[in-house]
């Protein structure tokens, strides 16, 4: 593609801007029209009240204010807002302005923007009509906006920030868009220096500590690294607030410059402003040799034609024309090569890339090159699809307009007369159509200025917009009909107006109606005890508060209306936006969130939300329930249950008589399940009473373990050796100050321990058996709960170990009582209650020559038959506990012979004081005989 020079670019610039329907004029540095382009030379002259003043050389300042009318307010704030511009005090301008009492009524958003010619700083100030736009030319418009905000820089993060810590008290919403991190993430502690870009860092954080020092307002630029990772050059203007001669609030703006920064070569080369221009164009726009063909084509012009840009470079637009209309265009292109023209516009119809045609606005200007013969051509092409689309629509009107429910009326702009209706009009009005006819429009409507309907007919004939009004009907016997206008405009020789009369009589009547359920509504919105709210479900604002909400929040009413339910709800902006989307399509309406009071408290509330019309509107009706202590009963209730299991787990293990090991870690597990963050440790008491050996600690490293394992008591020997000495809870919140820790403090700081709480674990006969406790990586104070789950533990830890040493204890007088009964030279034996041995010692086997088994498998064998009622005497008198000494019995050995022996018999109890059986010890009285 050939090159480009500044003057060529240049031209080009002014060519396509003097080919755009915005108003465009350029202002020198004392205010001046240096330049304006055709649209807003003719806007000037239809709507100025001094012509003469138009001109290039007069003030600009003259020109509006000849122009604007009243109210005046904007058009002031606008002009000093483009003073600043020129100042460069501020990089652009925006205001949109009304002139509502004139015969010539519109609607301006004014834009004023720096550029840099020849080192001179100018103002480039364009006026967009927003006057009767459609929904198309708003999207168009405001796509003209975004490309403005790209090159002037966008909107501003207003921000307050403590001047000792930097740390943010306020950021606007627009934090969120500009550098993609949650508002919530801006107030964490160092946010603002971390996401400053490295390189940047230190010498923007000196300099604003150094002018904050100097009590100075300052402006410096940096980059910050958004979310997504692109770098975005902010600048930053700060103001310092005071107090007692010390800064003690920032406030500022932060500026996205990027565009700015990135434009700066751009806007000191035409070239760059072109080709800037020429690809973000909303509209198809092309550069062509003075042969036709396509030099350069935008994005915008190779969308709507379906063709790659590739492949229109190179195309001539005879390629693009419809055969039939070849002859037409050649001409017109013709002329302007000859010079006869320097532009065009046309209303034409191109070929698309697939074969299938497309209605456009064509306009097409010269461009000169010095030194040249041949010129070169700029086209800026409109896709006006939608526009012939309801043209075409509306010429269809006539076939249906016998069959409209509405009264039609068909009027001719030129002379305002009605030159049809349906039969519609007629029932409505009880009007023959020949009257209705010849008639004009104002004399159908009541109290219609008809200069004002003239000038509103000619707005939808020049937007092709569709307009409404609301006016009365003349009834034929003199009654008015409320009724809705509804206009639109048929292009063609003959320019017409359509008018649909709809009569809204009973829409009337229906919507006072609504009022009047919206007056009850608002009754018991404002009279009722419950908390409500009602929400705007896309944008989150809160578009009204009842009293209750107002005494629930802590903001006064007016304040919770300029707030949106982010302001109030932390939870992430998606899931906020989640919910009320959820509410308002009737999928859900029960929601659990926390809100922030205006004390900074966060409550627990339960949200009932419902979609609600008012005034409207689609808005979102929200009942709010505190179930803030609910919530906390609940939770405790679950923390109590849990700790109930667990020490229900840790019982069955102690019943079920498990190593006192695991015991004791379930115990401790029980205990940081309870208190997150807490790490629990058992030690036990040696025997020696001095020395404490490690029992359970699964969570503490075991290197700080071993290192504790062996340690002694005493008065001043950390948390546990302490707590041991003085028999009492020690809580040491801060290992690294408190003495107690003085000799310990390398012991544990290795480890991350920071806190440290231990309670002495005392038998039933006040002994010290060992210590429980709990640490923490931070210093802190245990709360009344963590103090209950430390004595409840604390307490099972004493169950577990003296059961240990209870049961220890059994086993050892048990097998101290094995091998006495295994020892023993007397005959000892222990039977159940029905006679049935249970145990038989050796000595019982030497003396009777029965072995254990045979007594165990016959019992009989070794009971004289002549014993039996004996036996079963004494068996009375053991079951009634009583103790027997020295009954004089005899036995037969297994020889046969018999012995004569006392026997002394105690009962055996169970652990509720039951006879279970009864043990016997015989003496021999003398040696056997034989019988």
């Amino acid at each position: 593609m050939p090159s480009l020079s500044a003057p060529d670019s240049g031209r080009l610039a002014l060519a396509t801007l003097e080919a755009l329907s915005t108003h465009v004029c350029v202002v020198d540095s004392e205010g001046r029209i240096v330049a304006a382009n055709r649209a807003w030379r003719e806007f000037a002259r239809e709507n100025c009240s001094r012509p003469e003043l138009i001109a290039p050389g007069n003030l600009y300042e003259e020109v509006l204010a000849a122009i604007a009318g009243e109210p005046r307010s904007n058009v002031e704030t606008f002009l000093l807002a483009l003073r600043d511009v020129l100042a460069g005090r501020r990089q652009s301008a925006a205001v949109e302005h009304r002139r509502t009492n004139a015969i010539a009524p519109f609607h301006l958003r004014m834009r004023a923007q720096p550029i840099q010619v020849e080192g001179e700083r100018l103002a480039l100030v364009s006026h967009e009509d927003l006057s009767g736009i459609d929904e198309a030319t708003r999207a168009l418009s405001h796509s003209r906006v975004e490309f403005d905000a790209l090159v002037d820089g966008v909107d501003g993060i207003i921000w307050e920030a403590d001047a000792r810590t930097t740390q943010f008290t306020f950021v606007s919403a627009r934090a969120e868009t500009l550098l993609g991190y949650p508002r919530e993430a801006w107030y964490t502690p160092g946010f603002w220096q971390a996401h400053i870009y490295d390189a940047d860092r230190e010498a923007a954080l000196a300099y604003c500590a150094a002018s904050t020092a100097r009590l100075e307002n300052h402006a410096f630029e940096y980059r910050s690294v958004a979310r997504d990772g692109r770098l975005v050059w902010i600048r930053d203007i700060v103001t310092v607030v005071a107090r007692d001669g010390r800064p003690d609030i920032l406030r500022g703006v932060m500026f996205d410059i990027t565009a700015v920064r990135n434009a700066e070569q751009a806007l000191r080369e035409s070239e760059a402003l072109f080709r800037a221009t020429f690809e973000q164009a909303a509209a198809g726009v092309c550069l062509a040799d003075a042969d036709g063909r396509l030099l350069r084509v935008n994005p915008r012009l190779a969308a709507f034609l379906r063709y790659p840009e590739s492949e229109l470079r190179g195309k001539s637009y005879l390629d693009l024309t419809l055969p039939g209309d070849v002859e037409a265009h050649r001409t017109l292109v013709e002329r302007l090569q000859r010079g006869e023209i320097a532009t065009f516009r046309i209303e034409a119809r191109l070929l698309r890339g697939d074969g299938s045609p497309v209605p456009v606005s064509l306009s097409v200007s010269t461009i000169e090159r010095p030194g040249e013969s041949e010129a070169r051509f700029i086209a800026v092409i409109e896709d006006i699809s939608e526009r012939v689309a309801a043209i075409e629509s509306l010429r269809r009107f006539r076939a249906a307009l016998d069959t409209s429910a509405d009264a039609i009326l068909l009027v001719d702009r030129a002379s305002m007369q009605i030159i049809d209706a349906n039969e519609t009009a007629s029932a409505m009005t009880a009007w023959t159509k020949e009257r209705i006819t010849a008639s004009g429009i104002h004399q159908l409507l009541f109290n219609v200025d008809k200069s004002l309907l003239e000038r509103r007919f000619d707005e939808i004939l020049e937007s092709g917009d569709r307009g409404v009004m609301q006016a009365h009907v003349r009834h034929a016997d003199g009654r008015a009909i409320p009724g809705e206008l509804r206009l639109s405009a048929l292009q063609g020789e003959r320019p017409l107006i359509v008018v649909s009369l709809h009569d809204t009589s009973d829409k009337l009547a229906a919507e006072e109606s609504h009022r009047e359920r919206e007056r009850l509504f608002t009754a018991l919105f404002e009279n009722n005890n419950a908390i409500k709210l009602i929400l705007d479900p896309v944008t989150g604002r809160i578009i009204d508060a009842n009293p209750a909400a107002v005494d629930f929040y802590g903001w006064s009413r007016d304040r919770l209306l300029r707030m949106s339910i982010h302001d109030i709800n932390p939870a992430p902006v998606a899931e906020v936006r989640a919910a009320m989307e959820a509410a308002k399509s009737r999928r859900e309406s029960r929601f659990e969130f926390r809100h922030r009071l205006a004390s900074g408290e966060l409550r627990d509330v339960e949200i009932y939300g419902s979609p609600v019309a008012l005034a409207g509107k689609r808005l979102l009706f929200s009942i709010i329930h505190d179930i803030t202590e609910r919530k906390r009963a609940e939770k405790e209730a679950a923390r109590q249950r849990d700790l109930l299991e667990g020490q229900n787990a840790v019982l069955q293990l102690i019943a079920r008589d498990v190593p006192l090991g695991q015991t004791l870690e379930a115990i401790v597990e029980t205990v940081e399940r309870q208190s997150p963050g807490a790490i629990a440790s058992v030690l036990l008491l040696d025997p020696d009473g001095v020395t404490l050996r490690h029992g359970a600690a699964p969570n503490l490293p075991e290197e700080f373990n071993r290192l504790v394992d062996g340690q002694t008591i005493g008065p001043v020997a950390g948390s546990c050796g302490t707590a041991a000495w003085r028999r009492e809870l020690v809580i040491v919140e801060d290992l690294q100050s408190d003495p107690l820790w003085a000799a310990y403090r390398g012991l544990a700081a290795p480890f991350g321990l920071a806190a440290c709480w231990s309670n002495p674990i005392l038998s039933n006969s006040g002994s010290v058996l060992g210590t429980f406790a709990v640490y923490y990586r931070e210093p802190r104070h245990p709360s009344a709960d963590e103090l209950h789950l430390i004595e409840a533990s604390t307490s099972l830890a004493r169950i577990a170990i003296e059961r240990r040493g209870v049961t220890s204890a059994l086993r050892q007088a048990e097998e101290h009582l094995r091998r006495l009964f295994a020892a023993s030279p007397l005959p000892i034996f222990e039977l159940d209650l029905d006679g049935h041995f249970r145990m038989w010692n050796a000595a019982a086997e030497r003396v009777f020559g029965w072995t254990e088994q045979d007594a165990l498998d016959a019992p009989k064998r070794v009971v004289d038959a002549s014993n039996l009622e004996m036996f079963a005497e004494l068996r009375e008198r053991v079951l009634r506990g009583e103790p027997i000494t020295g009954a004089k019995v005899k036995r037969r050995r297994k020889d046969g012979t018999e012995i004569s022996m006392s026997l002394h018999v105690a009962p055996l109890l169970d652990g509720d004081g039951k006879v279970t059986g009864l043990i016997a010890v015989t003496d021999v009285a003398g040696e056997p005989s034989a019988r």
